[in-house]
């Protein structure tokens, strides 16, 4: 068998030039197949592409710079602040106000949101007779217009004709001002936050739920394991990921709240419902400070951002731990 590689030797077998030939060949087909691939895919990426550079890459870079500026949309002129709108976020007040209002909140929905939908979807993984109605009935204020829940809350809470205030009128002869007393408004629009979100995350805890094998329950039974024990040792262990994504875009949501208050106090009363993004669009659509709104908006980016690092940072402790 002739292995030669020189010219000779290929001059010596008629196969081998043809056989390089082929292989060169077959490498520029790879690369043309590759090619035809790349832009095949690049091409139907682009519109996608375009959509979010459009309405969401150039908004946001658009925000950023305006941020240094001066502009009340009214006047095509924009004036140069550079820092000043940071310094004065800094020393404002009613943002800090803002700010506390809305960690606040977090703290009254997210937490209670989670627990009562851990609670439901425990319950609702089980074979009971109606399930399905039930998990029909929690899910449905989730797909229900946050307007419309809103509007129907506000009268629930009315001080004069709501539901509400008639039971608590019957109980005790007394009524409770839900949306105007400041101590108790931003409590009774969680309530209804919680009532509304509830669902969504309890679908999230069954589809984890679900992706437990049945053999971990039951080598934890044969064990001993019973109860509660089960659910400590086995369910939320294997829960922890979408545990920490629930924590996460329930935290995102929660800082982000507008609807509510927009349509129930519309910030008050005496600004105890007024959260950050409610603030903003004050500054923004109500006393045109568009430069200043924009500045709100990265601030409440930055919070956001650390608040889920805090929360990746601790989950990952006890994942140390553990």
């Amino acid at each position: 068998m002739v292995i030669g590689t020189t010219e000779n030797d290929r001059r010596a077998v008629p196969g081998a030039r043809r056989f390089r030939s082929d292989t060169s060949a077959s490498a520029r087909d790879r690369r043309a197949r590759w090619l035809r691939e790349q832009v095949a895919g690049w091409g139907l990426l682009l519109p996608a592409l375009g959509i979010v550079g459009i309405f969401t890459v150039i908004p946001i870079g658009f925000s950023l710079w305006l941020s240094f500026y001066r502009w009340d949309m009214m006047r095509p002129n924009r004036r140069f602040l550079g820092l000043e709108n940071y310094q004065r976020l800094l020393s404002d007040e009613r943002f800090w106000n803002a700010v506390q209002t809305t960690l606040l909140y977090v703290v009254l929905t997210v937490p209670a949101s989670i627990a009562l939908a851990f609670g439901a979807a425990l319950l609702l993984n089980r074979k009971l007779r109606g399930r399905a109605i039930f998990r029909t009935l929690f899910f449905a204020p989730v797909v229900t217009s946050t307007v419309a829940v809103s509007f129907v809350w506000s009268w629930i809470y009315h001080p004069e004709i709501g539901l509400l205030n008639s039971v608590v009128d019957a109980a005790n002869g007394g009524r409770v001002g839900w949306l105007t007393n400041p101590s108790i408004a931003l409590v009774s629009i969680s309530a209804m936050s919680i009532w509304k979100n509830v669902g969504y995350v309890m679908v999230l805890f069954l589809a984890g739920l679900q992706q437990i094998p049945d053999d971990l329950y039951g080598a934890a039974k044969v064990d001993g394991a019973g109860g509660w024990a089960l659910h400590r040792d086995v369910t939320l262990p294997m829960l922890r990921p979408t545990l920490f994504f629930i924590v996460v875009i329930s935290t995102i949501d929660a800082t982000q709240v507008f609807t509510q208050i927009d349509v129930m106090t519309q910030g008050g009363p005496a600004q105890s419902t007024e959260a950050l993004v409610y603030y903003l669009y004050f500054r923004a659509f109500r006393t045109f400070e568009m430069g200043y709104a924009s500045t709100v908006a990265w601030a409440l980016f930055l919070i956001v951002i650390v608040l889920t690092l805090i929360q990746n940072r601790l989950i990952r402790r006890e994942d140390a731990v553990i």
